[in-house]
């Protein structure tokens, strides 16, 4: 077996391994699927009364023509 085989052979089981223990994680915590989630939604004002919005400032105009 050359060297590029054994190495993509390593991720692929890394990357399976990585992949198994993330959803072991989550059926330990009671979590079915991620995906199944509800966030409620915010517009972004309300987020941060802080933050103002930003315009784009206008083209420079030449009068010198």
């Amino acid at each position: 077996m050359n060297l590029a085989r054994l190495a993509f052979l390593a991720f692929v089981a890394g990357l399976g391994f990585l992949i198994l223990f993330i959803a072991d994680r989550e059926r330990e915590a009671g979590v079915e699927r991620l995906s199944n989630y509800k966030i409620a939604p915010r517009s972004a004002p309300e987020a941060d009364r802080s933050v103002k919005p930003v315009s784009t400032p206008a083209p420079p105009t030449r009068t010198d023509r």
